[in-house]
């Protein structure tokens, strides 16, 4: 097991609510608005407008200050601290595929900003966030679930400015180790 894992943390949920739901949940008890610069990143456009629609749906409200952004999420053309919030949808599995893009994300957001992450199965992870909450999605309906966590940006960095041994503290780690508390 892991002697220190970055996201140690008491708040694991099953949830049987949408990754859009949570997200206008924790909007509403972190008093971020509609017109907050927020930040959407996801795999395509047809899954962005489907967690935004989610999103608004919840809230009641549109975002009216939302980036939206499909492109290679490795690479975000943003500069660092952009963002009070960040929405990251991460479709990689692979090891660096799935670290690279929240590095990336969390660079992005504002230090005591939250970012709202989901991937499939693996939890990626950062020296530069802290967990605030961790959720396991879809696992009701005997889908492929997914990984949702609630992250708070606790210091600023650039992705640029990161070196291998900072990023990427774990690279076999799995769910099940963070979910483990006997530690």
């Amino acid at each position: 097991m892991l002697e220190n894992p970055l996201h140690r943390n008491d708040e694991t949920h099953l949830s049987d609510e949408t990754f859009g739901e949570l997200i206008a949940d924790s909007f509403r008890s972190r008093n971020i608005g509609p017109d907050d610069a927020i930040l959407l990143v996801a795999r395509s456009a047809e899954e962005a407008t489907k967690i935004r629609d989610d999103i608004e749906a919840a809230l009641g409200d549109s975002l009216s200050d939302l980036s939206i952004y499909t492109g290679d999420q490795s690479a975000l053309p943003y500069q660092p601290n952009s963002f009070d919030a960040v929405i990251h949808d991460n479709p990689s599995r692979g090891i660096l595929q799935r670290h690279k893009p929240l590095y990336e994300t969390s660079a992005v957001t504002k230090v005591d900003g939250p970012l709202y992450y989901r991937a499939p199965n693996y939890l990626a992870h950062s020296n530069a966030v802290s967990s605030v909450k961790l959720f396991v999605l879809g696992w009701e309906d005997h889908e492929d679930p997914q990984v949702a966590a609630i992250l708070t940006i606790q210091r600023s960095h650039s992705i640029h400015s990161m070196n291998r041994s900072e990023t990427t503290d774990s690279e076999t780690n799995t769910l099940s180790d963070y979910l483990d508390s006997d530690e």
